[in-house]
């Protein structure tokens, strides 16, 4: 008589070891990262640092940057610089430039530059600390106050005869100064710092002001548009509008009490400096990196270009140059679910990695100190440009256990970890 085999399971099984992200909260995803630097998205669900970035120019006493027609555009200390050339004085501080009509018009000064004309002069009108262009009139906040210009004259500002070409002021009775502005969809919207307002209405007949939220802005440079989106920096955080209500995008950045950020954004991501540190949202990817290790006070873009200006007055241009990256990523504290069911046995990886680039890896055991337990180069010359590296790292058995990649140059590091099933521990 033939008995029927029993099933035999097997003592091991391998899950994808997966990088989504970082999370600064408590609690995080197995595929989440506590800390890293320099890193991007553009290879999830693998590990990659991001791009170089290039300085092209250095500002003695930084103070704006830009891009029009192609030329950039700067405020350094008292000078104001068009195409790398001086043309004329304004007061040294915080900076709003707007490009309208070919002018580009610079406040609190009321100065302007034409650059079809080459022209920089001066005008009179209210004081105005952030603009936003919209339907061929400059609006500007200061205080309370909301002002529209004339339309296509940003030099009249005091002109109200009744006309639907005239000048507008508006006066928004709220605890507060105005902290921001911006043109989006088929309206303007203002920030305080605890209040977003819409004006509806194409003539100033028709202006109409409501207060759409309790929640506000905190720097006029955070707010930026994504994929439809609005960006903007909240004191508790980014937040983003498409309409309704806005919502917080950033908890797992653990943010809170945040006065002052830099934004920009592209077709895909929005990249914001806070405290020093610029972080990338994927909004592709609904994930947070710490994209680069560079104090941004001032963003700007091209048409296909992204430009920052950093407190130590370097303009960098970002996906450029022949920088060699240095990035670290730092897992969670993986257990496993093992109480007493599983063990690590082994981390298994697979570097893809360009020529002159090296990887560390450390590991953690039980809360313990990072030890250096790999640490590979790329140093030979090959009629490729990148070489796959395989590394299997053994794991003693072990509560809890981290992982930590110190790179320099670009690899892209993809992962798995075998454990062991039915542990006697």
């Amino acid at each position: 008589m033939k008995f029927n085999r029993l099933q035999e399971f097997p003592n091991s099984m391998s899950k994808p070891l997966i990088f989504k992200g970082i999370n600064k909260k408590g609690l995080i995803e197995d595929e989440e990262l506590t800390s890293g630097k320099n890193l991007d998205s553009e290879m999830i669900p693998a590990l990659s640092p991001r791009k170089p970035i290039e300085a092209i120019k250095t500002l003695s006493s930084p103070q704006y940057f830009g891009i029009v027609n192609g030329k950039d555009y700067y405020v350094d200390g008292t000078g104001f610089y068009y195409d790398g050339v001086n043309k004329g004085t304004v007061t040294r501080g915080v900076k709003c430039i707007v490009d309208f009509n070919g002018n580009l018009i610079i406040f609190p000064d009321k100065k302007y530059y034409d650059y079809i004309e080459g022209v920089f002069g001066s005008f009179t009108g209210p004081d105005v600390d952030y603009a936003t262009v919209h339907y061929n009139r400059v609006f500007g906040i200061k205080g309370s106050d909301v002002r529209a210009s004339k339309v296509g004259d940003f030099k009249e500002w005091e002109e109200f005869g009744g006309t639907e070409m005239d000048s507008w002021a508006a006066d928004v009775y709220s605890p507060g100064d105005f902290t921001g502005i911006t043109s989006y969809q088929d309206h303007v919207i203002f920030f305080k710092r605890d209040q977003m307002y819409e004006l509806y209405g194409y003539t100033p007949s028709q202006f109409k002001i409501i207060e759409s939220a309790k929640i506000g802005c905190v720097d006029n440079e955070s707010i930026s548009e994504v994929q439809g989106m609005l960006f903007f920096m909240s004191e508790k955080g980014v937040q983003t509008y498409s309409g309704g209500f806005p919502r917080n995008v950033s908890e797992k950045l653990n943010l809170s009490y945040v006065n002052k950020a830099s934004s920009i954004g592209d077709g895909r991501k929005y990249y914001t400096c806070i405290d020093g540190v610029t972080y990338m949202f994927d909004t592709w990817q609904n994930t947070w990196y710490p994209y680069m290790d560079k104090d941004i006070i001032c963003f700007a873009k091209s048409q296909k270009e992204i430009f920052g200006l950093s407190k130590d007055g370097k303009i960098y241009k970002l996906d450029s140059g022949n920088e060699l990256v240095n990035w670290e990523a730092t897992t969670k504290l993986f257990d496993d679910g093992l109480f007493n069911k599983k063990s690590i046995k082994s981390i298994k990886l697979r570097a893809r990695m360009d020529t002159g680039s090296e990887l560390k890896v450390y590991i953690s055991i039980d809360e313990g100190e990072f030890k250096l337990r790999k640490h590979v180069k790329n140093t030979e010359l090959y009629h490729k440009k990148q070489r796959d590296m395989k590394i299997i790292i053994p794991i003693k058995r072990a509560s809890t256990y981290q992982i930590r990649f110190v790179g320099q140059g670009h690899s892209v590091v993809y992962g798995e970890k075998e454990i062991l099933i039915g542990s006697d521990r």
